[in-house]
């Protein structure tokens, strides 16, 4: 990837647009279904719907593609609102996966393309105030997940990561929900190809 721009030099014109977009935005909606949350989640289905009209009918649009950073050729995702005008802003968001199978990347980019997609034109989904305890940094106590509730759905899981589910990804949704033991931690990581 050569070097990184972010704007073009005049954005006045795009900025007057977004600021009647951001005005008429409606929450996306949560209809995709997240199994290790038992919840709900806006995809980026929803998440375009959403914002197509306000964006097409105040003359911008969004664009996605990906490169590579230069020097640890690790993949980057470039989300570009432009203007009629030509003027455009962009942001760059690393794709991470821990394994590099095209499964894991393809998630881990549908993941990116959402979260940058939303975050480029101030678009929230649905009830997001959980992001808020995180990001503040209040904890609450998880419960447990019980050697029976694991052991009920570890095929699930299983089979989740046989579809391209990451390990770490899936460590990292249950330890979001659950107070997960090391030894459960080591038998997911086990299930790992």
């Amino acid at each position: 990837m050569t070097e990184r721009i972010y704007q073009t030099e005049e954005i006045k014109d795009l900025f007057a647009a977004l600021v009647k977009v951001q005005a008429g935005l409606k929450h996306a909606k949560k209809k995709e279904d997240n199994p290790f949350y038992k919840s709900k989640y806006a995809g980026l289905p929803e998440v375009i719907d959403a914002s197509r009209k306000l964006l097409t009918d105040n003359g911008l649009a969004i664009s996605q593609s990906t490169d590579y950073e230069t020097v640890d050729l690790r993949p980057v995702l470039i989300t570009q609102l432009t203007h009629s005008s030509g003027q455009w802003i962009r942001g760059y968001y690393p794709i991470i996966s821990t394994k590099q199978g095209p499964q894991e990347l393809g998630s881990a980019l549908t993941y990116a393309r959402r979260y940058a997609y939303m975050a480029i034109i101030g678009l929230a989904a649905e009830d997001e105030d959980y992001d808020g305890n995180a990001a503040s940094g209040i904890k609450t106590k998880l419960p447990d997940l019980s050697a029976e509730n694991f052991a009920k759905i570890k095929n699930k899981w299983k089979e989740s990561i046989s579809k391209g589910k990451s390990i770490d990804d899936l460590i990292s949704i249950l330890s979001t929900k659950y107070t997960v033991t090391d030894k459960q931690i080591d038998e997911i990581k086990s299930w790992q190809a």
